[in-house]
């Protein structure tokens, strides 16, 4: 029993003890159970059988009084213990909240808590749950976590990404954005995101030129070819900039695709904010013939011909 206790603690720890190659994030502590078998058979033996002949059979009445008190304290404690730790486990955002502050050392932690600090924040559902003030106070204690996180690893990616996403996205500051876009860039070139995000922090910054060439290099490196943040980005660039640029630019992006309700719309979005309310139309409908469930382009089309046809006349 003793060995066969060893064995299974052993193996069931051995996967996340970083021997062979590290485990990769944090281990949930539900894992901990599987070791906690072996751990039982170790303390049953020493209880039990330690320097005594075993009976074929024990009863509950054999048991001497330590032998039943111990037992049923570590059963109580445990049974305490689950019973709070199954509150934590309300949801990922109350686990990772309650975690980091039990370990605010833990890089991983700090990732995984503001991660879902943006996720919260950036779905208009669960954002109604969140207190304006609550709000701003998980931003800052956010903010301090991943600077606190870049400073015991100042190879943490994601930290990078997190915290120029809240600079650029919640805090609207592409000043103390842009530091932080320009390390995760050096980090990974490839990650269309943060090349995306860094055209924007531009962009507000002013520098048009540097940020239409950052949006293009997200556009290359989409190779999904599903991420359509920079596109409505740039239509919006050239819209303030030169809007004819922009009109070719989708026009060259429906040659490639003419399919794509995406470019259509865009398309009769720059052309209605030119004023060119007849191209825009006629866009707008190329859009509604790939997708016509589209409701908020069609009530647009709907208005916008009744304005302008009540003009020709």
């Amino acid at each position: 029993m003793l060995w066969y206790g060893v064995a299974f603690f052993g193996f069931s720890l051995s996967m996340y003890l970083n021997l062979l190659i590290p485990a990769p994030g944090i281990v949930a502590d539900r894992f901990a159970f599987f070791a906690s078998i072996g751990f039982s058979l170790i303390a049953v033996y020493f209880l039990f059988y330690y320097k005594a002949v075993p009976k074929k059979t024990i009863t509950y009445f054999d048991l001497k009084p330590y032998q039943k008190a111990v037992p049923a304290l570590i059963f109580v404690l445990f049974a305490y213990t689950i019973v709070v730790r199954n509150k934590e486990w309300k949801s990922k955002t109350v686990l990772f909240e309650t975690d980091v502050k039990k370990y605010p050392e833990s890089v991983k932690l700090s990732l995984l808590t503001t991660s879902q600090l943006i996720i919260n924040i950036s779905d208009p559902k669960k954002a109604q749950l969140i207190k304006d003030e609550d709000k701003v106070r998980k931003i800052r204690e956010a903010e301090l976590l991943l600077k606190k996180a870049i400073q015991t690893d100042s190879g943490c990616g994601g930290c990078y990404n997190n915290l120029s996403f809240m600079y650029l996205t919640f805090e609207r500051n592409p000043v103390e954005a842009l530091p932080y876009l320009k390390l995760a860039y050096k980090r990974d070139t490839t990650k269309k995101e943060v090349i995306c995000n860094l055209g924007i922090a531009y962009f507000r910054l002013g520098d048009v030129l540097t940020a239409e060439k950052y949006l293009l290099l997200a556009i290359k490196h989409d190779k999904k070819k599903d991420f359509t943040v920079p596109y409505e980005v740039l239509q919006d660039l050239y819209t303030r900039t030169n809007p004819n640029i922009g009109i070719n630019f989708f026009r060259m992006k429906l040659k490639e695709n003419p399919n794509s309700e995406l470019f259509h719309v865009l398309l009769g979005k720059t052309y209605f904010e030119t004023k060119d309310t007849l191209n825009s139309i006629k866009s707008y409908k190329e859009a509604l013939k790939i997708n016509p469930a589209n409701q908020s382009v069609s009530d647009f089309v709907t208005n916008l011909e009744v304005k302008y046809y009540k003009t020709r006349w």
